[in-house]
């Protein structure tokens, strides 16, 4: 319900349990005035309120006529979850309206405008007004022209003052426009509270100074002197005019109130747009305008409803603003921070956007109003430039702990105020700070999604993320790197990793990649000056060269892995043969080609970029995606690089005496051709030029709604081939940095100080140890047995479980002791997993049962919740559904996977899940109609979300083999994890499957015991059942029960009454569990037929595991916490079941223990059935 009439608007919203309406109240002359929005509240999110506003009506009652107090009492007595109608009175001399209109997508939104009255229409109004209190009793009607005109009376007296008053006003509003657009000529002055004194200086007035970077109005240090602020002789600044210092003192709170509101546009405060984009002076940014009205209002005004914590927004808000908004803006970058906006138009059918995004820029480019510095390739900070002081730092790092916890939603919760108070105190103490895993896992993505050069960043969300900050030295540096070409490369079907190696924290104590990209050719320069090989790497390659490395002085040798670990002298390493896929070139209608004998590695791994996040650096990364095919023709034709486009050009009997005849256009398409050809017929991944440039158009569209904009270079941007055939040439692009961020950095060769004499270390003769046969072989041995572990540790895998019985719990951790042998694997129960990790998994692995009518266990009921949100429309982040959907593939043979890897994979976004594989057991009774429903909602439910399944899901049925089709499944899909992680050569598969077999519950000759606990305590009978069920078990009497059916029906229905001292907590629809006795006899006799004599000792059942100390396996006796601890004759009567049938596992190991050959065959028999 929203309507305007003249100056004031009527609008609807609800009042919440937290916060209430959304805004702030103060006492102007007893009326109720509007002078604050709380944030990401009703009143801010209708963008209809604006501070000023004053209330007029409250659900059709007015309240102008009343005291402030009463007002403050007909809205405190609105309940809760309740609409409030509100009539809002907008500023004097204005005209405040709503508008209605349909956007792009077709929906209507409405808006607020205020604006002011012109002169005469104001006169006109005004003198209506007057008119009708000096109108007489009798009518006067005269007729002029024929016409009629009645009820007309003002006179001239009246008539001028009002046109007196009507152009003073206007004067005065021309006066302080001018005044504010002058303001850039003052010095802004940084916000260190955030505007959060904005409230108070509309209220009382006061003087300010104007921020000439179009932010908001800043209060002067000391009285109304401007002067002492700015510095005699500061360039481009401009003391003030006693003229402009007048005005300003003048300039009272409802002035500059009024002024905001003519200027405000109702979208979160925005100024009405010119075409331009520019805003005004007195104007601020939306989140500044939260953030002050916020820290000010929660001291000084009162709160329409409570709040939900202690927790103050604004103490975390306002930091991460104040980091962005507190540097100080060169006087080439004030203009451009001016703008609210910047317009972006598509040139192809004129559709425009606005990008928003930038003015969350941290980082200033090197552009100004006299040169452009785009085009310029790689601009590099030099080393000693790389340290930050502390305050940095820590600015930056709150900075990013706020992206962190907004991306998850758990900004301003405790958590969050936790984590910065811990990271707080790091820096604070060290000048550095550790990240998490998920927080670093965040920020490669996100570096990766801010960077403007990239055209394939539709793919950020599936990036995954190598941690080996734990890595210390050169040899396991250069194993980690072989891990990630391994991964990978993905025998063709590559996929996009990062690794990332320790953090600075001293220049001199680096760990650095010396190789620009891990895998690249050699280049050798000839004493005649020509070069062998690649010319981008000769100097790599003498490097190299001078550390002792020998090449072949082939056109295409891959060079060697130099790395260095803090600080120390490199190291060097040959990259093994087998573990680069390499792809040899040629054409589809030329064989030819084939005779250039030209070809190319498959996984570009860029490796001498700087990882920037959070105000720390991280010199040793390395990045890989997949290649673009005009990426590889450059390489093969640029000038500085192969230079091989006439020889390309002869293959084709292509004319190249003139340049006329376009043979180096022609040559470029069909090397381009030849190379995509290659790709595609090996089954390796690769995209061209057209797929890549829609789906970076993809991307735009994403991030314009996902964020507001999105950064890119259009020089970068656009492919080399195609030029305005290729939608991306056609669409304007801005080109701003973000943080976190990849950044150029100087080559570790020049800037590194040698701890030995280089020259030395080289020529000197080595003495040599002469090895036998066996000390080599336990050498080699042994250090495969490292790089095993080494590389286990690197991929982590989480088992969650979601159980009734405990049964699933069970089952997980017999997984657990399969993957122990491949990855470093955690077990948690899906009730304590920390849902904010679910994005950040790489592997994940479901083991749950099905509850009642296809519901989940209850121990699931949060993940299951989780899931459903992630899945609806976030109004926050538009419709995660709709952006990113993905349909998760199922692994079949090598082939079938390898087909999947190309154009149509490179347009698909990966949705919230995009980089978790998973896989999911669910457990069941077919004698359900649901029958494991849960299980098969949370495999559809992650498939929808984007994760990537890597194998079909399994069930389990209790009446049907159900041990055996988890131990099927546990070892297929450990296989295939191995396999999808390129972790098969490292891992002992017999082994693993062993551990399956010794890690389950099943029994086994020699593996239990029965043993009673000498002076041992009986648990409570009912604390021993719920310890068995997980339930909370109460003792109650029975009073009688009795069957409802006739006796000739052939179903049971028994009546049970109970009788408790207090009221038993039941409603209508709950489940209520009764634990039933076996019968004495049918006790007796089954422990005569074991020949057990029962003990009044509580007994227990002890299971023998192996446990790994050092280089030795012991073998202990462990409890089985599974049954509590009871005598014997107890265990049988109440805890276990020995009525139902016994399963096919029971059978079989009640076989293996038959004396008599008759009833083991019968056994074996019912085993099977």
């Amino acid at each position: 319900m929203m309507e305007s009439t003249h100056n004031s608007i009527k609008i609807r919203i609800i009042k919440r349990a937290t916060y209430g309406l959304g805004f702030y109240l103060t006492n102007d002359r007893e009326a109720a005035v509007i002078s604050g929005l709380v944030v990401d509240c009703e009143a801010e999110k209708s963008r209809l309120v604006l501070p000023g506003d004053r209330i007029s009506a409250v659900n059709s009652i007015h309240v102008e006529a009343m005291t402030f107090a009463q007002v403050l009492a007909i809205l405190e007595k609105i309940p809760a979850e309740s609409p409030v109608v509100l009539l809002l009175k907008g500023p004097a001399n204005c005209h405040t309206r709503l508008v209605t209109f349909f956007g792009e997508d077709g929906a209507p939104h409405t808006t607020r405008i205020t604006e002011p009255v012109s002169s005469q229409a104001q006169t006109q109004t005004q003198a209506q007004a007057q008119t009708q209190t000096v109108k007489t009793d009798a009518t006067v009607k005269t007729t002029i022209d024929g016409k009629s005109n009645g009820d007309i009376a003002a006179s001239s007296t009246v008539q001028s003052q009002l046109m007196s008053i009507g152009t003073d006003l206007q004067q005065r509003l021309t006066r302080i426009e001018d005044f504010i657009q002058q303001g850039a000529m003052f010095r802004p002055v940084a916000r260190t509270d955030s505007l959060g004194f904005l409230p108070a200086l509309l209220e009382q007035g006061g003087t300010g100074q104007i921020n000439g970077g179009g932010a908001g109005v800043v209060p002067s240090k000391s009285s109304n002197n401007f002067e002492e602020d700015i510095p005699p002789g500061s360039p481009g600044l401009h003391r003030r005019t006693d003229s402009q210092s007048s005005l300003l003192r003048s300039a009272n709170s409802r002035a500059s109130l009024r002024r905001r509101s003519i200027l405000t546009a109702p979208n979160s405060a925005q100024i009405i747009p010119s075409q331009t984009g520019d805003s005004t002076d007195e104007s601020f940014s939306a989140r500044d305008r939260r953030s002050s009205i916020t820290t000010h209002s929660a001291q000084n005004h009162i709160t329409l409803g409570r709040k939900s914590s202690n927790l103050e927004p604004s103490s975390i808000m306002s930091a991460g603003d104040s980091q962005r908004n507190n540097r100080s803006p060169s006087p080439t970058s004030m203009s451009a921070n001016n703008k609210k906006y910047v317009k972006l138009k598509y040139l192809v059918d004129g559709k425009t956007t606005m990008d928003t995004l930038y003015r969350q820029s941290s980082q200033t480019l090197n552009c100004n109003p006299h040169r452009c510095t785009s085009s310029l390739l790689n601009t590099v900070r030099p080393q000693n430039s790389l340290a930050r002081p502390k305050e940095e730092v820590l600015s930056l790092a709150k900075d990013f702990i706020r992206q962190y916890f907004e991306s998850i939603k758990r900004y301003g919760t405790p958590a969050h105020v936790t984590r910065w108070n811990d990271v707080e105190a790091q820096i604070n103490e060290t000048g550095n700070y550790e990240f998490k895993e998920q927080e670093l896992t965040f920020a490669a993505k996100s570096a990766w999604r801010n960077s403007q050069r990239c055209i394939g960043r539709i793919q950020w969300t599936k990036l995954q993320v190598f941690d080996a900050r734990f890595i210390n030295t050169p040899r396991t540096m250069f194993e980690a790197l072989l891990n990630h070409i391994k991964y990978a490369t993905n025998r063709g079907n590559i996929r996009s990793a990062i690794t990332i190696f320790k953090q600075r924290t001293t220049p001199e104590t680096d760990f650095r990649i010396w190789n620009q990209q891990i895998i690249r050719y050699a280049g050798y320069k000839q004493e005649d000056g020509s070069i062998i090989g690649d010319p981008a790497s000769t100097e790599f390659t003498e490097t190299c060269q001078k550390l002792g490395w020998k090449g072949a002085n082939g056109r295409f040798d891959i060079l060697p892995i130099v790395v260095s670990a803090s600080g120390q002298d490199p190291e060097l390493f040959d990259i093994p043969k087998e573990i680069v896929l390499q792809v040899m070139m040629k054409h589809a209608e030329y064989p030819k080609f084939a005779e250039l004998d030209l070809k190319w590695y498959a996984v570009p791994v860029v490796s001498n970029m700087l990882f920037d996040v959070g105000g720390i650096f991280f010199p040793a990364v390395a990045f890989s995606g997949w290649y673009m095919n005009t990426e590889i023709a450059r390489d093969y034709v640029d000038v500085s690089r192969y230079n091989l486009l006439e020889d390309i050009a002869n293959v084709f009997n292509l004319d190249t005496s003139k340049i006329s005849s376009l043979w180096k256009d022609q040559a470029f398409l069909e090397l381009n051709k030849a190379i995509l050809y290659s790709f595609q017929s090996t089954n390796t991944t690769i995209v061209d030029h057209h797929s890549a440039s829609e789906s970076f158009m993809k991307h735009l569209e994403n991030e314009q709604k996902v964020r507001g904009g999105c950064p890119a270079d259009w020089v970068w941007i656009v492919p080399p081939l195609g030029g305005s055939l290729l939608p991306v040439f056609h669409q304007e692009m801005l080109d701003y940095r973000l943080s976190p961020c990849y950044d150029y950095q100087e080559e570790a060769w020049r800037v590194h100080v040698w701890k030995k004499d280089k020259s030395k270390s080289s020529q000197a003769p080595k003495s040599k140890r002469k090895f036998g046969f066996r000390e080599i072989a336990r050498a080699v041995k042994f250090s495969a047995k490292l790089m095993s572990k080494a590389l286990a540790r690197r991929i982590r895998a989480t088992i969650i479980f979601a159980t009734e019985t405990g049964k699933s719990e069970r089952y997980a951790k017999a997984l657990f002791d399969v993957f122990k042998y491949g990855f470093d694997v955690n077990v948690i129960s899906a009730d304590h997993y920390d849902l904010t990790h679910l994005e950040h998994e790489a592997l994940l692995l479901i083991v749950t049962s099905t509850f009642g009518n296809g519901d989940p266990p209850d121990n699931g009921k949060e993940f299951a919740g989780y899931l459903h949100q992630l899945s609806s429309p976030d109004e926050n982040f538009g419709h995660r559904s709709q952006l990113y959907t993905r349909t998760g593939r199922n692994v079949g043979s090598s082939l079938d996977r390898q087909e999947t890897v190309n154009q149509d994979n490179f347009m698909e976004s990966g949705g919230p899940l995009g980089n978790v594989r998973f896989a999911v057991f669910g457990l069941g009774s077919s004698s359900y109609p649901h029958f494991c429903a849960f299980a098969h909602h949370v495999d559809q439910s992650l498939r929808n979300l984007g994760g990537e399944c890597i194998l079909p899901i399994h069930t389990g049925d209790e009446l049907n083999g159900q041990d055996q089709s988890f131990k099927k499944w546990a070892t297929e899909v450990f296989r295939v994890a191995c396999d999808d992680f390129c972790l098969g050569d490292d891992v002992n598969m017999a082994d693993a499957n062993a551990a399956l077999s010794q890690g389950d519950s099943s029994w086994t000759r020699g593996r239990y015991r029965l043993r009673p606990v000498t002076g041992g305590v009986s648990d409570e009978l009912p604390a021993a059942l719920g310890q068995t069920h997980n339930k909370n078990v109460q003792t109650y009497t029975l009073k009688g029960r009795r069957h409802l059916q006739s006796k000739e029906s052939t179903r049971q229905t028994i009546l049970v009454e109970i009788e408790a001292e207090e009221d038993i907590p039941y409603h209508p629809g709950d489940h209520v569990a009764l634990f039933a006795q076996n019968d004495t006899a049918s006790i007796t006799g089954l422990l005569d037929r074991l020949g057990i004599r029962p003990s009044p000792s509580p007994m227990q059942v002890e299971v023998l595991v192996e446990k790994a100390i050092g280089m030795t396996v012991t073998k202990t006796w462990k409890r089985l916490d599974r049954l509590p601890l009871l005598p014997l004759d107890m265990l049988f009567a109440s805890i276990l079941d020995i009525t139902t049938p016994p399963s096919q596992m029971l059978c079989e190991c009640l076989a293996s223990l038959a004396l008599d050959p008759t009833e083991r065959e019968r056994l074996m028999q019912l085993s099977k059935v």
